[in-house]
């Protein structure tokens, strides 16, 4: 429809159409039918939360504040628009919201900001149960590459009933059936869903979790984040809203199945209760993403009670308004909550639930909950998983070693490291000659670039770089660093660059991310270099997956350059290792510590004593990393860095590993083993 045309149809009056039973009686509800979508925003506009008097058969009727929704708009002939037109007036002022009531009486608007203001017995709303780095970690995670959607929901369904993308873990939920599938062994595709995430070890408490999940944002992980809330739920005790004379926590430590909902922006889902014998007692839901209204229903009295559920809010319906009250999201584009109108945006649920047994024996009532289906195994899958698949795809999470004594000592010693370390501008000669020998303008990513020291040698060589690192006070050195290439205070000859060559990169691209998820897209650079990071990850898998990543990010026929620390060392090398997997320290100067406590909170030095602060700034890092020492007579805080030494050939059998992965040249440099890979 043009423009012009538009224009007229807003001069017309909506159509009303009102069922012939509800004419003759105050009612709620009507539909209205608009010429365009710009006819029907116009009355939003105009008429939202507005009282006005329409005529109905002759009756003069005042409304309640209006609510007004649309999702479809009918266009009517111009034939029938040009009668309308020819109609009383009084009659073409006939638009209908929601909540009318008798001559003269305002409506509030039904729905409420939590639970405390509408009460269902067994219904709980907590606020803020996941926090907003949480939500959008793994609403990335959830509706990303790595996704499992349900294969049977790729496509709308043929009853037309489930029109929205969901994920199950654990147990599937059959749509068709309204049951859970309890057969995991069988052949079928649509039984073997991903079993759920789990947490490394056992016995959690509240604050092993926040740090766990804490450390799962900053490195992009959200399978360990959703492990986190998983555990985070079960350990949760509800308060019992249905007995207040006598309190009753409640708890649900055997949830087993949990189901993601995808919910587009007017997506909905229909008045049900989900099916006793499936599930037991204590459905849970959280949203990530966008709010949206609850409606919850009586089914024996007809009562209706709105309910409004914020972004990281967690919901547990149990006892009555888990079997008496049905629950449904109206397909509608906006909610109305506390009278203020809200759009909705596109939702993602998790409903954790507990998959229970079939019920059996006279009172058929002894259910016990299924046996658990869990794993570490990232990214999640459909289908059968063969025992080849099984023995390699293994646990690619973050160990705690990995955590104290790599993450966090980079982290604090940041600052020294580029002002030592970096400010040298030692460059393995392998790695330089790689760099110059890419075609000019390629875009390498750096993968463990931590303070940019190889940054200068690509620029000089021609090319672009994106750096990606795990610390970010690394990367943040590294910005200010890249500044000052092109001048003297850049430091070594290897760290300027010429004023010709600085161009586009007198800032360079940097991205905070782990290994084991380059945050780059798939086949978005022309190679990659990898230098002094893989001697930091502890296991096999770890070290798989960065090869992958790394495989991933460049395009078919780049090359990679990967070097690591070697085991063996030259005679006269003053490093001598006396195994593969060992702590090798690192002595921080207090004076350029980054001061932050167990928390990741800043922490000032009183004393003005530098004996009193290098032992107070040890005393610090004592308590956030586990394994620092203060060297007292040398004034230095020591930390242990894990680092794993590879053996001669260790790095060529795992690019064996990887179908991917092509060996173009591989050898030894300055206490190093390094290969050089291309893409296939």
């Amino acid at each position: 429809m043009s423009e012009s045309n538009d224009s007229k149809w807003l001069t017309l009056p909506p159509e009303v159409f009102v069922p012939a039973k509800k004419q003759i009686a105050p009612f709620k509800h009507c539909h209205i039918g608009t010429r365009s979508p710009l006819h029907a925003q116009a009355l939003i506009r105009e008429l939202q939360n507005q009282q006005i008097t329409i005529n109905v058969n002759g009756t003069q009727i005042k409304t309640g504040k209006l609510y007004l929704d649309f999702a479809d708009v009918t266009q009517r002939s111009a034939a029938k628009s040009n009668r309308m037109q020819k109609q009383d007036p009084s009659l073409q002022l006939t638009l209908i919201g929601k909540d009318f009531d008798l001559p003269g009486e305002s409506s509030k608007p039904e729905c409420t900001s939590t639970t405390n203001d509408v009460v269902v017995p067994g219904l709980i709303c907590i606020h803020d149960f996941v926090s907003e780095d949480e939500e959008q970690v793994l609403i990335a995670c959830l509706t990303g590459p790595n996704a499992p959607w349900a294969p049977e929901q790729k496509n709308f369904s043929k009853t037309g009933a489930v029109k929205r993308r969901v994920q199950h873990y654990g147990y599937v939920f059959d749509y068709e059936s309204a049951d859970v599938l309890r057969n995991r062994k069988d052949e079928e595709e649509k039984t073997l869903c991903p079993p759920m995430p789990c947490l490394p070890g056992d016995s959690w408490t509240k604050e092993m979790l926040d740090l766990f999940s804490d450390n799962a944002v900053k490195e992009g992980s959200g399978w360990d984040i959703l492990a986190a809330v998983v555990e985070r739920t079960r350990q949760t005790e509800f308060d019992d809203n249905d007995n207040e004379a006598s309190p009753v926590k409640k708890r649900y430590p055997d949830i087993n199945q949990i189901t993601v909902n995808e919910y587009k922006r007017g997506q909905g889902i229909g008045s049900h209760i989900d099916t006793e014998s499936a599930f037991s007692d204590g459905l849970i839901s959280i949203s990530l993403g966008s709010d949206c209204v609850m409606e919850f229903k009586h089914k024996d009295t007809g009562v209706k009670k709105l309910v409004h559920l914020p972004p990281r809010s967690l919901l547990l319906m149990s006892s009555d308004a888990r079997y008496i009250w049905n629950h449904q999201i109206v397909t509608r584009m906006t909610d109305c909550v506390n009278g203020k109108v809200l759009p909705r945006k596109t939702r993602v649920s998790l409903t954790l639930r507990t998959a229970i047994t079939l019920p059996s024996g006279e009172g058929k009532n002894d259910t016990t909950p299924l046996a658990k289906v869990e794993t570490r195994v990232f990214p999640p899958k459909w289908g059968k998983v063969s025992e080849s698949e099984e023995l390699e795809d293994e646990d690619i999470s973050t160990p705690e070693t990995e955590r104290e004594h790599v993450h966090a000592v980079y982290d604090a010693i940041a600052t020294q490291w580029h002002h030592t370390r970096g400010k040298r501008g030692v460059l393995w000669p392998g790695a330089t000659k790689f760099l110059k020998e890419l075609p000019k303008g390629s875009i390498v990513a750096d993968v463990g670039c931590g303070d940019g020291k190889y940054f200068p040698a690509i620029w000089e060589a021609g090319s672009y770089v994106i750096g990606t690192d795990i610390s970010e006070p690394l990367l943040q050195t590294s910005i200010g660093a890249c500044a000052n290439a092109d001048t003297n205070k850049a430091g070594p000859q290897n760290r300027q660059v010429s004023s010709s060559k600085m161009g586009l990169n007198s800032r360079p691209a940097v991205a905070v991310g782990d290994c084991m998820h380059i945050p780059l897209q798939s086949k978005s650079c022309d190679a990659a270099i990898c230098i002094a990071v893989m001697h930091h990850l502890s296991t096999s898998s770890r070290r798989i997956r960065c090869l992958k990543e790394l495989s991933r990010v460049v395009k078919k026929g780049g090359m990679i350059n990967v070097q690591a620390w070697a085991l063996e060392q030259e005679s006269n090398s003053k490093r001598k290792f006396a195994g593969t997997d060992v702590f090798v320290p690192f002595n921080a100067q207090p004076r350029y510590l980054n001061k932050v406590n167990a928390n990741g909170e800043k922490k000032s030095q009183e004393s003005q004593n530098i004996d009193e602060k290098c032992k107070g700034v040890a005393e610090m890092y004592s308590d956030a990393y586990e394994g620092a020492e203060y060297d007292e007579r040398k004034g230095l805080v020591v930390f242990q860095r894990y680092c794993h030494m590879y053996k001669e050939g260790e790095l060529e059998d795992l690019v064996s590993k990887i179908d991917s992965l092509e060996m173009v040249g591989s050898g030894f440099e300055s206490g190093n083993h390094f290969v050089i890979l291309k893409v296939v």
